[in-house]
């Protein structure tokens, strides 16, 4: 028994059968996710200032990345304030 399935990139000809996609229908390949979060890191470290560490420790809770936000976040806390 042939299934098709409506709506999906990949065409079905009119007797059921699958076709190859179109081209302009091919789908993107996905980015990868630590790349994004490195990126979001280097964000942090260029503003160098609490609330870009906490937001980034927030939201990669479980990231390699967030030691090192964490050390940093440590850094700026005990920095003295300058006038």
């Amino acid at each position: 028994m042939a299934i098709s399935i409506v709506g999906c990139s990949k065409g079905v000809a009119d007797n059921g059968v699958e076709t190859a996609p179109k081209e302009d229908s091919e789908m993107q390949i996905a980015r990868d996710g630590n790349i994004a979060i490195q990126e979001e890191y280097d964000a942090a470290v260029m503003k160098n200032n609490i609330a870009a560490f906490e937001l980034f420790i927030a939201r990669h809770p479980d990231h390699e990345l967030t030691k090192q936000a964490k050390i940093n976040l440590s850094q700026l806390n005990t920095k003295p304030m300058e006038n």
